[in-house]
């Protein structure tokens, strides 16, 4: 999915600046009712749906915010040679609901890991 930038992402719909319309309609040949990521360059990340497509000033419906943070659980092996056992890589790869330690044992440490949604 392709990610934009909009200046001040307010209300429900959005209207595009020009050089942006123009890649959206004329570049990318997009349609009504295709999707696209919106963000404002300061950390805000919305869905937007195509509801006009005029390439001077194409319009979008915001369907979804993104969060402003997302958690990842990052595995540090202590021991050399250790491994995670099948509970941890459940943690780290099955999106566990962990924040703060999320294993302290004498084999494995786990560390929640912050980071501005803004960035993918």
């Amino acid at each position: 999915m392709q990610l934009f930038y909009a200046h001040e992402l307010k209300g429900e719909l959005h209207t595009l600046e020009e050089q942006e319309s123009k890649h959206i309609i004329r570049v990318l040949r997009m349609k009504c009712g295709d999707t696209i990521k919106l963000t404002d360059g300061a950390g805000k990340m919305c869905t937007g749906e195509l509801v006009n497509e005029d390439p001077r000033r194409c319009e979008v419906k915001i369907i979804e915010e993104g969060p402003k943070s997302v958690y990842f659980i990052v595995p540090h092996v202590v021991a050399s040679g250790a491994e995670l056992s099948d509970d941890d890589l459940e943690s780290v790869a099955g999106g566990a609901k962990v924040k703060g330690d999320a294993n302290c044992d004498e084999a494995v440490l786990s560390t929640v890991v912050e980071i501005n949604a803004s960035l993918f």
